[in-house]
């Protein structure tokens, strides 16, 4: 087992390989090593499993581990239904995140501390989204939501620590508040282009992709 917190703050840590025998990975292992780009996960470990260096369970349905040091934009595999908490954790240079329809929950803190991130398109199967989930995310100024159903749990402080101007998005014919209304404390701001709900949209730092309004 790899214990709850075993490389937090390693800072100078680029890569790790996770041997087969590995079984358990503690919350937080990794939390805060902002040059790790790599995690690679042994081909025989019957638990997790690595793609690109980010760590999935082994049927690669549940993304675990996104490095902290990987730079740009990263696309969620459709395969993937469900984000770990604390998965993305303190990814200081992550701009950008495509999520598929496939994905139905965010766990706690999942974007925990991602102060590069501007924007967050959740998309249309997204039921779950955790405690924490964008807290301290501070450049966080617009959260698009592709469904027409609202997830039906949002956690608590799961906005906390974002920009303080920040406003949700969703189709004027989904069941979300109107613009001006309040969503679990996020303003709703102006409704969605007719863009075919189950369409994955760029999480993007680039303003040119927000609709800030």
């Amino acid at each position: 087992s790899i214990s709850t917190s075993a490389f937090s703050g390693c800072t100078a840590l680029t890569a790790i390989t996770i041997p087969e025998s590995v079984e358990i990975i503690g919350g937080g292992a990794f939390t805060d090593c902002s040059s790790l780009t790599s995690i690679d996960v042994e081909s025989n470990n019957q638990n997790f499993a690595s793609v690109d260096g980010v760590v999935y369970n082994k049927t690669l349905t549940t993304l675990i581990i996104y490095p902290g040091g990987k730079t740009g934009d990263f696309t969620i595999p459709d395969h993937v239904k469900k984000i770990e908490g604390g998965s993305f954790c303190q990814c200081t240079s992550l701009t950008g995140v495509i999520l598929p329809s496939s994905v139905t929950s965010i766990g706690n803190m999942a974007f925990y501390g991602c102060p590069s991130m501007a924007f967050v398109t959740i998309g249309c199967g997204m039921k779950y989204i955790g405690d924490d989930a964008f807290e301290g995310s501070s450049s966080l100024k617009s959260i698009s939501f592709q469904g027409l159903i609202a997830p039906t749990y949002i956690g608590e402080y799961w906005i906390s620590g974002t920009n303080g101007g920040i406003r949700g998005h969703a189709h004027a014919t989904s069941n979300f508040p109107a613009p001006g209304g309040s969503f679990h404390g996020l303003t709703m701001g102006t409704v969605l282009s007719a863009v075919p709900p189950d369409t994955p949209t760029l999480l993007s730092a680039d303003p040119s992709n927000a609709q800030m309004n």
